[in-house]
């Protein structure tokens, strides 16, 4: 119910419409709450933001640790949703029919069969098998509709052609003699029984001329005739169709089962906090193997208790660590979580920092290169080779220091500079177009200088 009703309230784009489910009480609240507010200097559309934030009632820490169901208003409206809610998942309406099923067994005891596909709710396996189906029941549709088309099509040459060859089956042997007239024919005096004939005869059998009485040879028309209906019958509907039905399934099978191993070869293989591998951690880490970083240092629950604490604990006795959590958490953020970080792994990035940074240092000298003819706008790039030289040496005189903190300072200085450079280049546009900035800039071995210098 509560997963209904957050997608339901997400889908809910205004303030009126988000009014109409809420208690009166609560409205009140929230217009006292915006008139306590300077709203004359208040554009409407920031008005609307201040309430779509007081209507968000599933925010359970910034609504006063409340659930979302008391604010809404309990009526009529309120029923219908959660009753949709309630049987919108398969299981729990299974469960209802397993109920009823078993009160209708205590009066009639051949109902309780019915009881036995219990085994496919508990079974993952036989639910992979479900799905099997289920999954491409779209195509399985569509291939059975022109399967349903193309038997129409032969029951109409049937009815054209063999409406009195169609037998059930043999006949009845009396006394070592066969009658004369066989009582099982099925003769296609109409359109619908040569359908249903062709049902009949031809799926169960796979072979449509087995339903049928033998023909004489002699009469090279009709057996040729017979013989093209029975191959084409054969071919199209009996082989090339439902081996299309058994492929899809079979595929959408095998299409499960891949994703049910990759699943679960990511869960066994990588820590689900920080996503790295095991092999990784097993070989790197400095405190363990893969199953002490998953049990000690990354473990699930620990990440749990950390966000119950959170929630149960009060804003003004958050630590700072804690309230930046807190207002991510507040946000539906992740990006706390330290995706492909981990501690035990140490400081692997300095030689791929250092090298990122000579990358740039030899970007600004072919950009610097390149700018000279325009006045003014040298001196930007001057100061941005001075500021990358005096990071290098830094990181040359200070060995104790981190190459990767350095390498940071470095980039983050270049990238002030940059910015400098960029509103001199607008300034000046007027002033240099068709000038050597608006020029190809020459090729380098190593890809476009152009992308260089954009980078």
């Amino acid at each position: 119910i509560r997963k209904y009703w957050r997608n339901k309230w997400a889908g809910l784009r205004t303030v009126e419409a988000k009014s109409a489910y809420l208690r009166y009480d609560y409205l009140q609240d929230v217009e006292k709450t915006i008139s306590m507010k300077d709203t004359a200097s208040m554009s409407v559309s920031e008005i609307e933001m201040e309430k779509q934030a007081l209507y968000d009632i599933f925010n359970y820490k910034r609504r006063g640790c409340n659930e979302y169901y008391t604010f809404l208003k309990k009526d009529a409206r309120y029923v219908f949703n959660c009753t949709i809610a309630i049987f919108s998942s398969p299981y729990i309406v299974w469960r209802f029919i397993y109920f009823f099923v078993s009160i209708l067994a205590v009066f009639y005891p051949l109902v309780a069969c019915v009881l036995l596909l219990e085994v496919m709710a508990q079974s993952g396996t036989l639910q992979q098998v479900i799905r099997s189906v289920t999954r491409r029941i779209d195509q399985l549709l569509l291939t059975l509709i022109l399967g349903f088309i193309l038997s129409y099509f032969f029951a109409i040459i049937a009815f054209s052609f063999f409406p009195n060859d169609f037998i059930i089956s043999d006949p009845d042997i009396s006394e070592g003699a066969t009658p004369d007239f066989n009582p099982y024919t099925a003769r296609c005096d109409t359109l619908h029984k040569c359908l249903a004939m062709t049902f009949f005869i031809g799926l169960p059998q796979g072979d449509i001329n087995a339903g049928m009485e033998p023909f004489l040879w002699d009469n090279s028309a009709v057996s040729a005739g017979r013989i093209a209906f029975s191959l084409a019958y054969f071919m199209i509907v009996t082989t090339v169709l439902l081996n299309i039905i058994f492929g899809i399934i079979i595929d959408t099978f095998g299409e499960l089962r891949t994703e049910r191993n990759a699943v679960q070869e990511d869960i066994r293989s990588k820590c689900f906090i920080c996503s790295i591998d095991g092999y990784t951690l097993d070989r790197q880490s400095k405190t363990g193997d893969f199953k002490t970083h998953t049990l000690f240092e990354h473990n699930i629950w620990y990440y749990v208790y950390f966000m119950v604490l959170l929630v149960e604990k009060d804003e003004t006795e958050y630590s700072g660590t804690e309230s930046y959590v807190g207002e991510l958490l507040g946000d539906s953020s992740h990006k706390w979580i330290p995706t492909g970080r981990a501690i035990c792994l140490g400081e692997k990035s300095d030689d791929d920092a250092a090298i990122a940074l000579q990358k740039v240092v030899k970007t600004v000298e072919k950009v610097h290169a390149t700018v000279k003819k325009s006045e003014g706008l040298s001196s930007f790039m001057q100061e941005v080779r001075d500021l990358l030289s005096s990071t290098v040496k830094e990181r040359e005189d200070e060995p104790g220091r981190s190459q990767a903190a350095t390498a940071t300072v470095g980039i983050v200085r270049a990238k002030e500079a940059a910015r400098r450079l960029m509103t001199a280049l607008e300034s000046k546009r007027s002033n240099v177009r068709g000038a050597a900035l608006l020029d190809p800039l020459p090729t380098s071995g190593s890809g476009s200088s152009t992308d260089q210098a954009s980078d």
